[in-house]
């Protein structure tokens, strides 16, 4: 089971079919996929966070549940792989990381394609 997380607001409302911008997608409750967003800048967790934090923006689980801010970075640090590794540790090498998936400076993975 995964969950898919949007933004709403002011600036955003339309995006992605009106969902909202997506965030990313908390998969089996252990992985967290982030979902870059070079246009706006959103490419390290620090800038989502900021993001984030600006009044008027709403998170939402795709269900329609309201987040908290605390909470889903809560879910996104937790992450961890199925051998139980900080996620960030996965993909350390360009190798064997996908094209389409960049490291941020903390060493999080964002995907720079859609994949909700």
């Amino acid at each position: 089971m995964s969950t898919n997380y949007y933004v709403s607001g002011p600036a955003i409302d339309g995006v992605d079919g009106g969902e909202g911008l997506h965030i990313g997608q908390s998969v089996i409750h252990r992985t967290f996929l982030l979902r870059a967003h070079p246009e706006r800048g959103l490419t390290s967790l620090a800038a989502w966070l900021e993001f984030l934090n600006t009044p008027g923006h709403r998170i939402h689980a795709e269900h329609g549940a309201e987040v908290a801010l605390a909470e889903l970075e809560e879910i996104i640090r937790r992450r961890q792989d199925h051998q139980g590794r900080p996620l960030e540790r996965r993909h350390r090498s360009s190798r064997s990381r996908p094209a389409h998936c960049v490291l941020d400076g903390e060493g999080y993975e964002f995907y720079t394609v859609d994949f909700s």
